[in-house]
This record gives structure tokens, C-alpha cells and sequence, in this order.
């Protein structure tokens, strides 16, 4: 046991880059197969620890919009120039271990999103299905974690928060 947790440390890394890299091919089959096999992959480390990876991944494939953002104010002149399948697959698998991790560790996952302005930016994209998603994974965050998500939200425009509690509100009367 104990060696097998350490060759799948030592290989997760490496297999999570390329699986992450076959998110942008063009054919479907293969990017379907990706997240599949993404998904997968973060399962074997469990939830709270997948979720971790999940915002470290999206917070550095972001890393040069947020700095953008930082210079520019806004969007800069770069904004939504962000790998879009990259992003969109690790919100999705984040939103699936959202659901599967506990409250500490997803009110944690949240509060690095919102540290350095990521969910911000994932909410303003420039592209439709990111910010679709990042509102999914708000609404996520909230089922587990409830108000205390607010806080973490407080500098989104009235508009994007108003946005997340409708969806938080249409899944509650859903269930």
C-alpha cells in the first residue's frame, strides 16, 4: 500500500499535466476520454485532497488574467485569454468534489478562489460556459458551505451576486 501511494505521487503530477494538455485537442473523443481519465485520476487522491489540486490548477492557469486584471483594473486588454477547455475542465471536476468534500475543506477551496480575485475573474470571463460553470461551482460552494460563502463574494458586481442567488435559490425549490 504504501508503495503504491508513493509511485502514484510521483507519477500524478506528470499525468495530470498531459490529461490537462488533452483538454485542448480538437477532437471530442479525445477530450471527452481526458476529463474521464482527469477525473479518475484526482479520485484515487480523494475528494478534499483532489478539490485542493483542482484550485491550485485553476488559480495558476489563471495566473496571467489575474495579473492583467491587477495592471489594468477591468478585464485588461488580454481577458478571457485563459486556456477556455483547460479552465472549463477543472470547474467541472471541481464541482464534482465540491460535492463529495466536507464543509472546512470546501469553505477552504472557496476562500483561495476568492483570495487573489480568481472566482472574480471566472464570473466576469469573457467566455459564456466559464462563467456558466464558475456560477455552478458558486452554487456548489454554497450547498456545502451556505452563508458563509457570502463574505468571500462581497467584491463581485450586484449584478453576478444576484445571479448566483437566483441559482441557488432555483436549485433549492428543484430538490
Amino acid at each position: 500500500d504504501v508503495l503504491v501511494g508513493q509511485v502514484v505521487r510521483v507519477h500524478l503530477g506528470p499525468t495530470v499535466s498531459k490529461l490537462l494538455a488533452c483538454a485542448e485537442d480538437p477532437t471530442y473523443q479525445v477530450v471527452t476520454r481526458a476529463e474521464e481519465a482527469f477525473l479518475a485520476t484526482l479520485q484515487t487522491q480523494g475528494a478534499e485532497a483532489a478539490l485542493g489540486m483542482c484550485v491550485k490548477l485553476l488559480r495558476a492557469a489563471l495566473r496571467p488574467e489575474l495579473d492583467e486584471m491587477h495592471v489594468f483594473g477591468g478585464g485588461g486588454p488580454g481577458a478571457g485569454a485563459t486556456s477556455a477547455p483547460k479552465v472549463l475542465l477543472l470547474l467541472r471536476t471541481s464541482v464534482r468534489f465540491v460535492r463529495e468534500a466536507n464543509s472546512g475543506d470546501s469553505l477552504e477551496a472557496a476562500a483561495a478562489l476568492a483570495r487573489d480575485g480568481c472566482m472574480r475573474s471566472l464570473l466576469l470571463h469573457g467566455q459564456l460556459e466559464i462563467r456558466k460553470e464558475a456560477v455552478d461551482l458558486c452554487v456548489e460552494f454554497y450547498n456545502v458551505i451556505g452563508d458563509r460563502l457570502l463574505p468571500l463574494l462581497a467584491n463581485l458586481p450586484a449584478d453576478r451576486l444576484k445571479l448566483i442567488t437566483l441559482y441557488v435559490q432555483k436549485k433549492a425549490t428543484a430538490a
